[in-house]
């Protein structure tokens, strides 16, 4: 018989909120993209935004983790990115088995637009919180991300 948690434990409590506060997010980032005049999938505008903070030749299966985009539908959204003259992938010097992505003027030019619009939306959306309760929870989340991948990557037990 499995133990049930009393509804008020916190850590479920934090746990069970962050896929609807994720969802949320990316929800009013896609109605805010079309008011700034910008039409493209959400989860292009995210690869295209992660892509210019990232340094040139960012390998694609590090863009992956970043953007938090699954690696078969980063290939796909590279392919769009490709055809219409905003990033271009190219094989790593150091290892042929990695691709390694360049973000071209175009896709720059695009993604600074979107940042843009998403930094405001980020002051209308978050703005009004408390800066040290921000600053908390970014260290629970980047703590939560560590956790994370060294429990999947642990030697199994």
């Amino acid at each position: 018989m499995a133990t049930s948690l009393p509804p008020d434990d916190p850590l479920l409590d934090f746990t069970s909120s962050l896929a609807p506060a994720h969802f949320a997010w990316l929800e009013a980032v896609s109605r805010v993209l079309p008011m700034a005049g910008i039409r493209l999938p959400t989860t292009m505008a995210v690869v295209l935004v992660q892509l210019s903070r990232m340094a040139p030749g960012t390998h694609q299966r590090t863009l992956a983790t970043q953007a938090g985009i699954d690696p078969t539908v980063l290939a796909r959204l590279l392919d769009r990115c490709e055809s219409e003259g905003l990033a271009q992938r190219k094989l790593s010097h150091r290892d042929r088995r990695l691709k390694e992505i360049e973000l071209l003027p175009a896709g720059r030019a695009l993604a600074d637009r979107i940042e843009d619009a998403i930094r405001q939306l980020r002051q209308e959306y978050l703005g009004d919180l408390i800066a040290s309760d921000v600053e908390t929870a970014t260290r629970v989340m980047r703590a939560m991300e560590q956790r994370s991948h060294a429990w999947a990557y642990r030697e199994p037990l």
